[in-house]
C-alpha cells in the first residue's frame, strides 16, 4: 500500500494529474494499441457478447465502489465527531474543574492545555506520516494522575470529580478513535479489490470497436475520467489526516491558547 499512501500525500493537483491524467492516458494507449493489432470489423463482433457482460460488471463494481465510497466519507465525517467530542470534554473538564481548590484547578487547566498542545504539535505529524502508535499520551495520564491524587471533601466536589472521570474516558475513547482512522478506512484487502475492479472497466472498454477508431477511444477516455476521479476521492478520504486537505488540529490549538480563567 506504499504507492497509494504517495499518491495520498501528493498535493491534490498532482495527484489529478497522476491518477486522472494517467487513468486517461492508459485507456488512450490502450485502445490505440487493441486497434492496432485488430481491425474495427473484428472488435464490433465484441460489441453484442461484451456489451452485456460488461454492462453486467459494470453494475458490480460501480455498486462496490459506491459503498466504498460511501463508508470512506462516513468515516471521514466520523474523524471529524471524534475531534469536536473530544475537544469539547476538554472545554468541559476545564470549566468543571472550577469545583476544586485553587491548586487542583490551576493544575487540571495546565495539564489540559498541555495534552491539547501535544496533540496537535506532537501526535499530529505523527498520524498525517502513518506513525502514531497506540501507545498512552504522557500528558493525557498526567491529567489522571491529578485526579488520582483528589479526595473530594463535599458533595460538589465528588459530583465534579465523578464526572471529570466520564469525560476524561471521553477524550481516550476519541483519542483511539483518530488514531486508528489515521492509518487508513480500508484494509488491504479492500483497497485490491478496488484496484482489480478498476483496472477491469478501464481495460474491458479497448475490445469494444466502432466504424472509426475514435468512438472507442472517446469511450476508454470517459470510462477512466470517471473511474479515476472516484477512485482518487476514495484514495483521499482514506488518509483523513494526510495530504493537502487532511484535517487539521486548530480546535487543540484553539483550546491550548484559550484563556482558563
Amino acid at each position: 500500500m506504499d504507492l497509494i499512501q504517495w499518491i495520498n500525500d501528493l498535493p491534490v493537483g498532482t495527484g489529478i494529474l497522476v491518477v486522472v491524467g494517467g487513468g486517461i492516458l492508459i485507456a488512450i494507449l490502450g485502445t490505440l494499441t487493441v486497434n492496432y493489432y485488430f481491425t474495427p470489423n473484428q472488435l464490433i463482433v465484441n460489441n453484442i457478447i461484451g456489451g452485456f457482460k460488461y454492462a453486467f460488471l459494470s453494475s458490480v463494481y460501480a455498486g462496490y465502489i459506491g459503498l466504498l465510497l460511501f463508508g470512506v466519507y462516513q468515516k471521514y465525517d466520523d474523524v471529524r465527531t471524534d475531534i469536536i467530542m473530544e475537544v469539547n470534554a476538554l472545554t468541559s473538564l476545564d470549566r468543571v474543574a472550577a469545583a476544586f481548590p485553587l491548586a487542583t484547578r490551576d493544575q487540571i487547566r495546565k495539564d489540559l492545555r498541555d495534552y491539547a498542545r501535544q496533540v496537535a504539535e506532537v501526535e499530529w505529524p505523527q498520524m498525517r506520516r502513518r506513525t502514531l502508535g497506540f501507545v498512552g499520551s504522557p500528558t493525557l495520564d498526567n491529567v489522571y494522575y491529578v485526579y488520582l491524587a483528589i479526595e473530594p471533601q463535599t458533595e460538589k466536589e465528588l459530583a465534579a470529580f465523578q464526572y471529570s472521570l466520564q469525560l476524561l474516558q471521553t477524550v481516550r475513547d476519541n483519542r483511539g478513535h483518530r488514531i486508528r482512522l489515521s492509518f487508513g478506512a480500508l484494509t488491504p484487502l479492500l483497497w485490491w479489490v478496488a484496484i482489480v475492479g478498476t483496472t477491469v472497466s478501464m481495460v474491458f472498454p479497448w475490445f469494444f470497436g466502432g466504424p472509426n477508431v475514435y468512438a472507442p477511444i472517446l469511450m476508454s477516455v470517459l470510462v477512466g475520467l470517471v473511474t479515476m476521479s472516484v477512485f482518487l476521492v476514495i484514495l483521499k478520504l482514506s488518509y483523513p489526516f494526510s495530504g493537502e486537505y487532511g484535517i487539521p488540529p486548530n480546535a487543540y490549538i484553539d483550546f491550548a491558547r484559550s484563556s482558563s480563567g
